[in-house]
Formats: structure tokens, sequence, C-alpha cells
């Protein structure tokens, strides 16, 4: 039995259109259905779960089938469930750090006219169809509150429709159904109308929840994601096309070459006297090898200076001689 209802859920996929809808389907007339059939996801219960909302009670059928078609209608819950799975339940789970599967169900039946009673059962058998066979085992549990009397007859004949299963999550209650509520929400959690303290229109139009907040619905990520990639795209664009030259760069091109102008000049300044002054260093040791040059020669003509005049005496002493003689 498994395999045949996965069998039929793929096949049921592919002839409806599933992954087109989800991706594609554009339901622009949202907001004026809503204002006639209130519904929507608002805040988390105490598992974190999701909480799907609808005031059954203030829906106008006729109005709202003037504004779309069952068809659309169809189309519209399946594009919902589709981002209740791939959005809702994983932003839920990030915000809780646990594992997140099903919904939890409200549907408020206040101020629901006896004349409406067998639309709405209509609407509910339809509704629930869709949920049972293709995401059965989306919803954690149902409350349906401020239930008239008349609703308990009609209950009767809709729960024929309604799996076993499903049937077993669903309860049914008057218009003292606040603590029971409570006891899975939180108050802060819970639509002021339903007896909680947190604000929501009545409309529910704007969501809240897990999966409005960046930090969880993967925004954040991908913002990031995006930035990387530009960054690295405007870093391939640079180095492909030359930066155009501003005012400002060839200013500061022009100061920069004056600057390395003036450092070659001062270097160049610098090598000129480092030659004079190697040239002056070697005239001095040549002047200084040349003083001790003629030091050595003076030193040699004073020896020989003596043996001359010795000469000479003798000389004169030989010439002599013969005076005496």
């Amino acid at each position: 039995k498994t395999l045949e209802m996965w069998r039929n859920f793929i096949n049921w996929r592919k002839e409806f259109g599933v992954d087109d809808i989800a991706e594609n389907f554009d339901f622009h007339e949202k907001d004026a259905v809503k204002e006639n059939y209130p519904h929507g996801y608002h805040k988390t219960d105490k598992l974190g779960r999701p909480i799907y909302i609808e005031r059954l009670g203030s829906m106008n059928i006729k109005k709202v089938f003037e504004i779309t078609t069952k068809e659309r209608m169809l189309k519209y819950y399946v594009r919902e469930y589709e981002r209740v799975l791939t959005r809702k339940f994983p932003a839920c789970e990030k915000a809780t750090g646990r594992t997140v599967q099903q919904s939890f169900t409200i549907l408020d039946m206040k101020g629901l006219p006896l004349g409406q009673v067998n639309s709405v059962k209509n609407f509910i058998q339809q509704a629930t169809s869709i949920a049972q066979d293709y995401y059965p085992e989306m919803l954690g549990r149902m409350y349906i509150v401020n239930a008239p009397m008349l609703f308990t007859g009609v209950w009767a004949i809709v729960k024929v429709w309604v799996d076993p299963k499903t049937r077993a999550k669903i309860t049914i209650l008057g218009g003292k159904y606040q603590n029971q509520l409570l006891e899975h929400v939180e108050a802060e959690n819970l639509p002021t109308w339903l007896g909680g303290t947190s604000e929501c229109d009545d409309f529910l139009i704007n969501e809240a929840g897990p999966w409005c907040d960046p930090q969880f619905n993967g925004e954040a990520e991908k913002k990031a994601e995006e930035k990387k990639v530009d960054e690295v795209e405007d870093n391939n664009k640079e180095a492909v096309e030359p930066k155009e030259e501003t005012t400002e760069d060839k200013k500061d091109d022009e100061e920069t070459k004056k600057e390395d102008d003036e450092d070659k000049k001062e270097d160049e300044d610098d090598e000129e006297e480092d030659e004079d002054r190697g040239a002056k260093l070697n005239d001095l040791k040549n002047l200084l090898s040349q003083g001790a040059m003629g030091d050595d020669s003076a030193k040699h003509h004073e020896n020989a200076t003596p043996m001359n005049t010795q000469a000479g005496d003798d000389d004169d002493n030989r010439v002599l001689a013969p005076e005496k003689v």
C-alpha cells in the first residue's frame, strides 16, 4: 500500500505540474481572496511547528469564487504546501534546532452563518482531500474552535472522507478553547482574537514566523553569496578591463614620478660625491707615497757627504806633503 501511495503521489505531481506551480504560479489575487477568506501562517507552537490559521467564520464563499476559480484555488493550495515543505519547515528547524516536519492548524468558525455551513463543509472536504492524499504527514494537530452546535452534525458527515490517522489529530471545541490552545502555543505567538497576546491583522495577510526572518529563511546566506559573486566578478572585470584613469589618479601619478625623479637625482649626486671622494683619496695616497720616497733619498745623500769630505781632506794632505819634504 505504501508503494502504491508513493506511485500515485509521483504520478499526481507530474500530471498536476506541481514543480512548475511551486516555481512559477502567480496567485496575484491572494490579498483579495484573504479579505474574504482570512487564512495564513502566524508564528510557531511550542514544538517549533508553523501555526496555520483559517477564519472560516469570516469566509464569504460566494465572493471568493467571484475573485478566483476552483482550479486556481487548488493550485494555490499546492503552491503553499510546497512552500511549507521547502521554506517554512527548514526555517523553523534553523530557529529551533530541532526537526520540524508538521504544522499546527487552527480553524476558527466564530461568526459562521448557518446558511454557509454546508458551503464550508464542501470547502473543508475539498481542502483536506489534497492534504491527506498528497501531503498526509504534514498535519501535526488541528483544532476547530468556536464550532457551532450545528457543525457537530456536519462534522459527522465530513469526517467520513477524512483518513482515520488525520481524524485522530483533529479536536473540535466550542467557545471555551483558549486553555487547550495555550497548552500547545505560547500566548505571545497566539493572535489576540484567539486568546493570545500577539498582534495580528484580521485577514492574516502579513505572515510572521522564522520563515520571514533573513537569519533563518536563507536570505542572509543568499545575499552573502551574491555579494561574494559580485566581488569576484568586479575583480575579474578590473583584471580584464583597464581602469579609466581619473584626474586624481593622474595627479597622484605625476607626484609619484616627481618623487621618483628626485630620488634618482639624489642617488646620482651621491654617486658623484663618492667618486670625487675616491679620487681625492687616491691623490692623497699618491702624495703620501711620493713624500716617503723623498725622505729616503735625503737620508742617502746625507750618508754619502762625509765620505766625499774625507776624500777631499786626503787629497789636500797628499798635495801638502812635498812641501814638508
